[in-house]
């Protein structure tokens, strides 16, 4: 309430320079300067800190305003509170991979004021040159150069105004441009990917699954974007997620102040007509692809989004590698679940967080730890018209020693994710542990999962489309459906949603494919159908060749080594010779052979306009696990 109350008096002052609005302010921080700074005021880091920042900016607004004994008393007790944060700070925030709350919004308020206090006090001096030092040393913190941000989409709004307000700040001090970074100009690619206008997002971290639909923060944020970066695309999806939430941008709060210190020196580029999007995307520095069938046109649009992070489940990150979630028009389908009432409770570190709760996969029945050494990586990815490939490698995500030795054996775990365009999704894993283990292949779904073991065979729906799962195994499993929770979900801290409705933690559904034997090698193949229910909704049959050894859904051919003593490979091919993907080894589409340049090579040829485009690609290593090798 004083950092909303004080900043928004200061800042109606400066625009009409109305005494009526320093009265007004002047009681908040006669009341405020009283306060013991390191009382109860000081036991919620956000809230010292925003007192801290909205009095400091105060004095210096209404400077001429305050007597000499009502500035020194204010100006007294926002430098404890910054002394307060230094001391803590020093030392420890520079040294650790992640301080959340520090990045989200005190960085940026400590900078405010420090920036309002200098000259004032000694102090402000140290403050401004560690603050500095700690941002050109390890900004942009939660990723290198793509533009992803790890912690997901629903923390990454915590972050915004601190990101381009401190440095665009930094550029205006200095004359020198601090948003230089690749990481700047590929960010709002990242969100347009990862968290559609007018759609869910990924799904992945804390508060992933919050968001129905991108707020109008996501708004503010990408129009300062596309106004710093002369950015089309961060026009169109600002304007995109404002005309879906029916606001105009003056509605947006947080950047609104940057916009009317900043939206004049840079006006917004012009969106095009028509905008031709690719309808996948690749971010290996965080660890995420995205595949879409309908980027622009939310409604028909299929959703694939796969993650397997450098960064493994720091902060909000969950231990999720080798995760998938699938939605279609912009509803949720196939997705994590589980609820977080708070970061330690129960449920949401036996369930949420864990390995569990995802689409992912249990070794005995055990996920990842929660350690920064249990990461993954995604080391492929393909992009055509008709066909999108990704891999994900989640081989040493089961095994960790920074604060607990655990190794629970796994030896190898890819996953490739194949989308056929416009409604199938192929799922592969390869598995190895270093025992004979029991593996368990998790999917789950908001509100009812029926399946067929005989069959194998599950089925769902979302508002607008019907699914079916179709999975395969080198070992035979046992289907088992469930529709509670094994840790309770409970709303004791009374959570609400973004229209600000009370969150019911209604129990999700949730199905385990666990193999009847133990094997210390194991393939899992998922053949899925996503069917709009506005068109032809009836998921097809699958049909089964054992001389070719392929699997044939409509005009697709799909091969996939499912004997775990061979060597893993998958391969489609499209009946009219117009598209085909191999995983490794020699690509034959319609009769043609291409070889590449390697036989390890994953191969993508198609068919585009009458051309033959033909894409290859090995293991590729993200520049975060690049840099992280060069310092041992």
């Amino acid at each position: 309430d004083v950092l909303s109350a004080l900043n928004s008096l200061s800042q109606a002052y400066i625009l009409t320079g109305d005494t009526k609005y320093f009265h007004a302010a002047k009681k908040w921080m006669v009341e405020v300067a009283d306060w013991d700074p390191k009382g109860v005021t000081h036991l919620s880091n956000f809230g010292d800190s925003g007192i801290m920042t909205s009095l400091a900016m105060a004095v210096d607004t209404f400077w001429d305003l305050l007597t000499l004994e009502e500035r020194e008393k204010m100006i007294k007790q926002s430098a404890t509170r910054a002394d307060n944060f230094y001391n803590l700070w020093k030392g420890k925030v520079e040294s650790r991979s992640s301080s959340m709350h520090v990045w989200q919004h005190i960085l940026h308020q400590m900078f405010q004021t420090s920036m309002a206090l200098a000259g004032e006090t000694p102090q402000a001096d140290k403050w401004i040159s560690y603050i500095y030092e700690l941002w050109i040393a390890q900004f942009p913190k939660m990723g290198e150069s793509d533009g992803a941000w790890f912690n997901g989409i629903g923390y990454f709004a915590m972050n915004t105004l601190t990101i381009y307000d401190m440095s665009a700040s930094f550029s205006e001090l200095t004359g020198v441009d601090f948003q230089w970074s690749e990481w700047f100009h590929n960010n709002p690619r990242w969100l347009m990917y990862a968290f559609p206008p007018n759609s869910v997002g990924d799904g992945f971290g804390n508060d992933g699954d919050k968001f129905w639909y991108p707020t109008m923060k996501y708004a503010g944020y990408t129009d300062a974007a596309a106004r710093i970066f002369q950015n089309p695309y961060a026009a169109w999806y600002s304007k995109e997620v404002a005309k879906g939430l029916g606001q105009d941008i003056a509605t947006e709060s947080e950047f609104r102040w940057f916009r009317i210190q900043r939206a004049k020196k840079s006006l917004l580029p012009e969106i095009p007509n028509e905008f031709i999007f690719p309808q996948a995307a690749h971010f290996p520095d965080a660890g995420v692809s995205y595949m879409h069938t309908s980027l622009q046109n939310t409604e028909n649009n299929l959703m694939l989004s796969a993650t397997s992070s450098p960064f493994g489940p720091l902060g909000h990150a969950h231990a999720e590698q080798n995760n998938f979630n699938i939605a279609f028009g912009g509803k949720r389908l196939f997705y994590n679940s589980g609820y977080r009432p708070k970061m330690s409770d129960p449920h949401q570190q036996g369930w949420h967080k864990h390995t569990r709760g995802h689409n992912g996969i249990l070794i005995d029945g055990e996920g990842q730890p929660f350690d920064a050494g249990a990461f993954g990586w995604m080391p492929r990815f393909l992009h055509g018209k008709q066909i999108s490939y990704a891999v994900g490698d989640a081989s040493n995500a089961y095994s960790a020693s920074d604060l607990k030795s655990v190794d629970l054996g796994m030896k190898r775990f890819r996953r490739h994710y194949v989308m056929l365009r416009p409604s199938t999704i192929i799922i592969y894993d390869e598995l190895e542990a270093d025992h004979p283990a029991e593996w368990t292949w998790l999917l789950h779904h908001d509100k009812g999962l029926e399946i067929d073991s005989d069959k194998k065979t599950i089925v769902a729906e979302n508002e607008l489309a019907n699914a079916q799962v179709s999975l395969y195994s080198s070992t035979a499993l046992d289907f088992i459906v469930t529709d509670t929770f094994s840790i309770p979900a409970r709303n004791w801290v009374r959570k609400v949603d973004q229209d600000g409705n009370l969150i019911d933690f209604v129990d999700q559904w949730h199905f385990s494919g666990i193999t009847k034997e133990k094997n210390p090698k194991m393939r899992f193949l998922a053949i899925i159908q996503v069917k709009s229910k506005s068109g032809d909704s009836v998921c097809e049959e699958i049909v089964f060749d054992e001389k070719t050894n392929s699997y044939s859904i409509g005009d697709w051919s799909i091969q996939a080594e499912m004997n775990a003593d061979k060597k893993a490979m998958l391969k489609v091919e499209k009946s009219d010779g117009s598209a085909g993907l191999v995983s490794n080894y020699l690509l034959t589409v319609g009769g043609k052979d291409y070889k590449g340049t390697s036989t390890g090579s994953a191969k993508l040829m198609e068919i585009v306009d009458g051309k033959t485009v033909f894409q290859e690609t090995t293991d590729q290593m993200p520049d975060a696990i690049k840099r992280a090798s060069l310092r041992f």
